[in-house]
């Protein structure tokens, strides 16, 4: 009886050793995917801040650099960088807001939600931009088509996607 409750001791330490080693083992592999992970978004982050502040400072020193530069050019070269300047914002508010989803996952409510709504609640808003523009806007989704998601993210990735074609299309 001793041998067998010895045995049993025996086994269960060796189980208990292989699913500490076993944990660990997992748990620097997920920890080196998400160092992967982080270091590639890092570098999409740094490439993408990079396109608009080097777009906002060639404006910048073509200015600096040619005073003689006539006042078409200058406010042509000025209304470019303004509109890098705005998009170089958006990226960091884009950024802020990843960083809010991933430090705090659970505190994210998720809900079905019409997508045909959520663009008229945003082609609605931004209205006046769009006739400003002269922009046409047909909005051909369906009644019926929803995603399970946050409301607000959602409707923060519309706005976006509308703000952006209207800024720059």
């Amino acid at each position: 009886m001793l041998i067998i409750i010895l045995f049993l001791a025996v086994v269960a330490i060796v189980v208990i050793f292989l699913s500490h080693r076993f944990s660990d083992d997992a748990r620097k592999d997920t920890d080196k995917k998400l160092r992967s992970q982080k270091k590639l978004m890092t570098n999409n982050i740094a490439h993408e801040l990079r396109t608009p502040v080097t777009s906002i400072r060639g404006y910048l020193e073509t200015l600096v650099d040619n005073p003689s530069l006539p006042e078409e050019k200058r406010i042509l070269f000025t209304q470019r960088a303004y509109l890098q300047a705005l998009r170089l914002s958006d990226l960091i508010r884009d950024i802020s807001l990843v960083t809010k989803i991933e430090d705090a996952p659970e505190m994210i409510t998720k809900a079905h939600i019409g997508i045909r709504k959520i663009t008229e609640e945003v082609f609605d808003e931004l209205g006046a931009a769009i006739k400003e523009k002269k922009i046409s806007v047909d909005n051909q989704i369906q009644e019926g088509v929803s995603i399970k998601g946050n409301y607000t993210l959602v409707y923060s990735i519309f706005r976006n996607l509308v703000e952006n074609s209207i800024r720059y299309g």
